[in-house]
């Protein structure tokens, strides 16, 4: 089994410690990371990492010491990638920082880098048919963005597909794109939920990002779906194997790809999170 040191990026943004919330909120949105790891200042010392699920988990904390998750698993860069993944599919994390032997920061691995090199060239038939979410939220193309927004936060998704006026599918919308077009509003506001369990699906919607930033998150009024939409929609078929499902997302650099059932009828959304799971239980023979 290949080493993790092989797969890794070295060019890895971090936050250190001592620090503020804010610095990590900015990495994660300037540099389009889930998985912020933190490090003892001036220096390469890892202590734990930062999620959206820290942030929202303690809303009135500024110090970074204070949110910092510290007792996640770190695999080691001469790890095989086996470890890794146990990790990260345990863990839930597309991105997962990797230490030398010394517990220094060395790089991070992310799953996009595996789909890309490992597991689109391994030729694994199996289908994903049975490892893809079988919802397909659907939205019209007309429907004003903030519409659109607590479409997303009511059903608990990340991802709209996009009707026309034909019922045909025109495009995706993802929290990535709403994020991008989101205005911050500083208004401070005080939290009064709690956050959602460790299970529960999360989302840069608007109500994660008021109690992420203690800002109110809004999107120009006079914005439609059409306006930020992905135009390009990736599609593979439930019978699409996981090696050319995972090829497909690294030839279209995308995270999530529409599956079609037999009569070219969309039938759910698959994730790259759902390939290393399939990939996982293919060479291990472990379901999770």
């Amino acid at each position: 089994m290949m080493k993790i040191f092989k797969l890794l990026d070295r060019n890895v943004h971090y936050a250190e410690v001592p620090g503020s919330r804010g610095e990590v909120l900015e990495l994660m949105l300037k540099r389009d990371i889930v998985t912020v790891p933190v490090v003892k200042r001036g220096t390469r010392q890892l202590i734990g990492i930062i999620t959206k699920r820290e942030l929202v988990a303690q809303p009135d904390e500024e110090q970074l010491a204070m949110i910092v998750r510290r007792d996640v698993e770190v695999p080691y860069e001469n790890d095989t990638l086996d470890r890794a993944l146990e990790v990260m599919i345990k863990e839930d994390l597309e991105e997962i920082p990797i230490c030398n032997s010394n517990n220094e920061l060395s790089g991070i691995l992310k799953a996009s880098e595996i789909l890309k090199r490992v597991v689109s060239v391994m030729k694994i038939e199996d289908p994903i048919r049975g490892y893809y979410n079988t919802s397909v939220p659907c939205v019209w193309i007309e429907t004003p963005l903030r519409v659109a927004m607590s479409i997303m936060k009511y059903l608990k998704t990340d991802t709209l597909v996009v009707l026309n006026n034909e019922s045909q599918v025109v495009g995706l919308i993802t929290d990535k794109e709403l994020i991008k077009q989101a205005e911050i509003i500083v208004r401070e506001k005080k939290s009064d939920i709690s956050a959602p369990s460790e299970g529960e699906a999360w989302s840069w919607d608007p109500i994660t990002m008021v109690y992420v930033t203690k800002f109110e998150i809004t999107v120009p009024l006079h914005l439609k779906v059409f306006d930020i939409m992905r135009r390009e929609v990736s599609t593979v078929n439930e019978f699409t194997s996981i090696s050319r499902c995972a090829k497909v997302m690294a030839q279209k650099n995308t995270d999530r790809l529409l599956v079609l059932d037999v009569r070219g009828e969309p039938t759910g959304i698959i994730r790259n999170m759902d390939i290393l799971r399939a990939f996982y239980h293919k060479i291990t023979k472990h379901t999770y």
